[in-house]
Parts: C-alpha cells; structure tokens; sequence
C-alpha cells in the first residue's frame, strides 16, 4: 500500500516510502483514533511529526494521507530555503522526454520543476521546462508542498502558521490580528516531535492537544488541532528548562512524562486538582564529608509555598536516630569504625493543607571527595580549524578512602553556541575519546567544555572541566554556500582539496579564511587556475569573494 511500492522488488528503498521531504525528523507521534492496524486497509495513521530545521526555521509536520512532500530541501519551514530553491540540481530517476527535441538540452528534471509550493486546492499543473505547452509525464512523480502546521525561527522567533493571500501561500505570526492560529511568539533551534494527551485531569484548554518541545529551546508547548489537522491555539507549558528529547503518556496513569536530556532525567508533569500547589522543600549543609563524629549545621529556612501557608518540617537524618522538626537543626552523626559511611538526609515540608514535598542531601562520614586533574586535553588546547579533531580524555585521580573500583566517571563533551549548549551524551568509560567539529572563528561565539565527574562509593564528587577554543590564530579554510542567506558552511579546506561539484549544494561558492581579526589585520586571497582572482580582505570575515 506505499504509494511508490514496487512489486518487482519489495525491498528497494522506493518500496518503503511513505512520505518525504523532512530534513531531520526528531520524533513522531499516532494521532489517537487514526489509522488501521489491518495492513490491507493502507492507512497507518496521521502522523505528528517534530523536524530539525537547518539555517533558519524549525517545524512540526502532519503527515494524514501517502505520498505528501514536506519540502525539504526545497524549503524549509512554511516558505522556500533560498540555499536549494533555485539550484539546478538533476533528478537522474525523471528523464526529460523532451531532451534532444527542438533544442532542448537538459536531460533531466530539476527536483526543484517537480514540487511547487501549497494551493489551496492542493493541486497544480507541471509544465515541462523546455515546452511550456506540455506537462511533465504522470510516470515521473511530482508534488505540492505540504507546509508544516507552523514553524519558528531560530532565536527568539518569529513563530508562524501558513495562510493563502487569493491563491498565493503566504505566512502570518500566531498571534496576530486575522490569524487562524492565537497565542504567544517564541523561538527556538531544536523540534522535538511530542504527543497527545488522552485524559481529561488537565484543564480543558490543555486536553487532547499535541505537545512538543524544543531542546535547545528548553520548553514545552501545546496546540490545539481540529478534526482535519487545522491548528487554532499554541499555549505555553513549560517556558524553561526542559531539555526534551522525547515525551510519552502511559496507558495506565495520568501525567505527561517526557525525558530531559540534560542532565539524564526523566520527568512526570501532573496537574493539582485541589487548588493548593505544594510546597517547595530545599535543604543546604554547611559540611558534607568530615571524620566521626561530624556536626552538621542543616538549613531547610529557604523551603517556601506558593500559596504563602505556613510550613512544617520533617528532617530524617537516615541514621537510624530521630527525626527532628526543626526549620534548621544541627546533627551529629557517629560511626562505630572508622569506614567511609554515607547517610541519605530527608527534608519533609508539608503546608497547612497536607501538601507535601521532599528534597535530600548526601553526608559522608570519615570520607573525603576524590582528588581529579584533567591531563587530556591540557589546559588551553586549541582546536584546528582543518577538520575533525579526536582527543583522548584522560585524568589523574585519587582518592584517600576509596580503591579504582569504588569510583565512576562521568565524561561529557558540550559544545557553547552564542547563549546556549549542545552537550553530548555522558561517557562512563575511566578513559575515553571525544571528536571535536571545527565551529568558530566566524562571527558567532563557539568553544567546547569538557567535563568530568568523578563520584566515589561514599557519594562524594568532584568535577573539573578543561575549556578548548578553536585556533582562530593559525588560518584555514572552509568552502561556504554563498546562496544560503547567511553564508553556510559547507566543508573545511585543506591543501589538495577536490570538490565534486555533483555533491555540492549550489555551485556559488565562496572560500573563507579562519583567522584572529585581533591579530590578524588582512587576508590575501590569490587564486589561480582555470578560473583566478586575487583579493585582499581587510575586513572579518575574510572571504576570496567578497
């Protein structure tokens, strides 16, 4: 039932098809009460689907029927991307039936003749580009884009819904004045396809939407949708720290569960029917570790409700000895040896409506944090700008109390992008290797940080991190894609380079150089061969076309 199944050979790639055009599709979700499961009907379902965008816009797809287009790399959110739009880029499976016939010299199709942008219809005529009097063959494949339901721009927005001005697509703001779609602007740099939620324990205005999220963004919003996929509200829910990579909802029990990525967390969002928000317990110690005896001086004065009630305290000290009441108590904790002992403090607040909330520290006894110096990378290394590097990630470490096998590690590799991060995921190996990409030294702020956790068996850790800025001071190069509005980075040059053209995303090319505008007053470009030009850039970026 693929729309572009082949009997004759069921397992090619066509075969498997069922829509195209994303670019980077980061989850996807059923619509509930969509669909077959009887694999003769054809119909798996309407298909919710979050999708990374590249230079500009990030999406959220509905995909309801077969053989929808969503555009890339023709376009990218609601409106064409400038970088491939009007590339003449050979489609070598939709020959020309034309070619050779009253002059007419291209062979193939451009992808870019065989897809136009929405109607309203959802329809349109493809003539063939050498005979405006003739229309591409129905053998050859062509499509009507389908638009996302909405997009946002990369930063702080803007977010948009697709409209038709007559018959022309166009584009207006959520939220603005005659726009289908109500609620607030926002932005972001990262979709993360989500899920409906099923149960009513939500307010109304949150039930049976479609929740999805973006990761570098660190929300979580919600959006109504009607019968035909029609979007009419985008709420806010979450407007900071959720780092989401996934999110679900369980058959059995209400809440909306989604996994925050940094750091490894999964988190449960449940709604208070009863009015009263609970309480906020936060605890504090003035020493964590220390010989027997130890006296601790707790703090749980910061705990607060948001209803203003007043709070009791509940502390469990996890030593067996009782519990104290107190807002701020002291305790002294003894060992009968001298052995590293670790103790799990519990504060309990509760407020005057019964409310609770919990919070624990770590005391560990006759114990001290292990001693960590990175070794690898030292201190003030400086990536390459030439390509890929992979540096080895080893430390010195020590601990007084504890054996090798008593401790873990927790290596992690996080790329700085102007205000936000990238960080990778955690690596538990003693020694390890990471991959350094070469971003900076252009106009926008990047570095790395690696960091490294180390946690011995009594609970007690320490973390170090060693910073790697790129080498701005030793120039090199990187091919860029002088079509895409904002000059994308293609590939990195080194002495020798070839470029198959056939590969490239346009063939308006530009070379810049990598270098310290502090240190570095100009660039002289010189470049011979077929084709020569001889520049000299006095101005960041430096570039051999300027």
């Amino acid at each position: 039932s693929n729309p572009f199944y082949d009997s004759t050979n069921p397992n090619a790639p066509r075969s498997k098809v069922w829509a195209l055009g994303c670019r980077n599709p980061f989850r996807m979700t059923l619509k509930p009460g969509t669909g077959s499961t009887d694999r003769t009907v054809g119909n798996p379902g309407t298909l919710y689907i979050g999708d990374v965008g590249a230079a500009s816009w990030e999406e959220t797809h509905v995909v309801d029927k077969p053989r929808q287009n969503l555009g890339w790399p023709l376009f990218e959110g609601l409106t064409p991307y400038d970088a491939f739009a009007t590339q003449n880029t050979y489609n070598q499976d939709a020959p020309n039936p034309q070619y050779g016939i009253g002059g007419c010299t291209q062979q193939y199709f451009y992808f870019r003749d065989l897809i136009k942008q929405a109607t309203p219809t959802g329809t349109a005529t493809f003539t063939n580009p050498c005979d405006n009097t003739k229309t591409i063959p129905t053998s050859v494949p062509t499509f009507v884009h389908n638009r996302p339901l909405i997009d946002w721009a990369h930063g702080t927005g803007p977010s948009r819904t697709g409209i038709f001005s007559g018959s022309t697509a166009s584009t207006i703001n959520i939220g603005a004045a005659g726009s289908p779609v109500s609620g607030p602007q926002f932005g972001g740099s990262s979709s993360s396809g989500g899920v409906f939620y099923p149960y009513t324990d939500f307010p109304a205005a949150y039930q049976n939407t479609y929740f999805f999220g973006d990761y570098v963004g660190g929300w979580i919003r919600s959006m109504t949708v009607d019968a035909t996929n029609k979007p009419s509200a985008v709420r806010d829910f979450v407007n900071s720290g959720a780092v989401v990579v996934a999110m679900a909802v369980s058959p059995a029990e209400t809440g909306l569960f989604y996994v925050n990525f940094y750091p490894s967390e999964i988190r449960k969002i449940t709604y208070n029917t009863t009015g009263n928000a609970p309480p906020v317990a936060v605890a504090s110690l003035n020493k964590a570790y220390g010989p027997s005896p130890l006296a601790v001086q707790f703090t749980g004065s910061a705990s607060s409700d948001p209803d203003g009630q007043p709070l009791t305290y509940l502390w469990n000290f996890g030593d067996g000895t009782p519990t104290s009441t107190a807002v701020n108590p002291t305790h002294t904790f003894t060992t009968a040896t001298s052995a590293p002992t670790k103790f799990t403090v519990m504060l309990t607040v509760k407020d005057s409506q019964g409310s609770t909330n919990q919070t624990s520290l770590t005391v560990s006894v006759n114990n001290t944090p292990p001693q960590v110096t990175i070794v690898s990378p030292a201190v003030g290394t400086r990536y390459p700008m030439s390509g890929n590097s992979t540096y080895n990630l080893q430390a010195t470490v020590t601990d007084s109390e504890q054996t090798s096998a008593g401790l873990s590690y927790q290596w992690q590799t996080i790329l700085h992008h102007e205000g936000h991060e990238h960080p990778d995921p955690v690596d538990t190996n003693p020694q390890t290797t990471t991959t350094i990409v070469p971003y900076g030294c252009g106009a926008e702020t990047y570095y790395y940080r690696i960091v490294l956790t180390v946690t011995d068996a009594g609970g007690l850790a320490t973390t170090k991190e060693v910073r790697l800025d790129p080498d701005c001071a030793t120039t090199s190069f990187t091919l860029v894609d002088a079509d895409a509005p904002t000059d994308q980075d293609i590939q990195p040059l080194i002495n020798g380079s070839i470029l198959n053209l056939a590969t490239l995303p346009t063939r308006n090319l530009n070379i810049r150089a990598n270098t310290n505008p502090a240190t570095v007053g100009s660039v002289v470009f010189a470049l011979s061969g077929t084709q020569t030009q001889n520049q000299t850039e006095s101005v960041a970026p430096y570039a051999l076309f300027s």
